[in-house]
């Protein structure tokens, strides 16, 4: 029972905690588009759950704008392009 216990709690310690990673990444060119991804699908399912319309005030509109943003500009492992990578195309 003390296992089960534990487990239970790492568990939503974890699901806690991923629930904000998402906001702190989306500024951080460092960090790989498909785990920002995943960190938000994680918690859009905690806070939609099961509800069609989409609740105001959790970030979930302004992901989706990053999210199309930046989805075609990314390379295919995910990874963010340089600053100025454009004008160095250009050149």
């Amino acid at each position: 029972m003390k296992k089960y216990t534990l487990i239970l709690i790492l568990m939503l310690s974890a699901i806690g905690f991923s629930q904000n990673r998402w906001q702190n990444k989306m500024s951080d060119r460092n960090e790989n588009f498909y785990d920002i991804e995943r960190d938000f699908e994680i918690y859009k399912k905690i806070n939609m759950a099961n509800s069609k319309i989409i609740p105001k005030g959790f970030g979930i509109k302004q992901f989706e704008r990053w999210r199309y943003y930046w989805k075609n500009r990314v390379d295919v492992n995910g990874v963010f392009p340089n600053d100025g990578n454009t004008l160095n195309e250009i050149k």
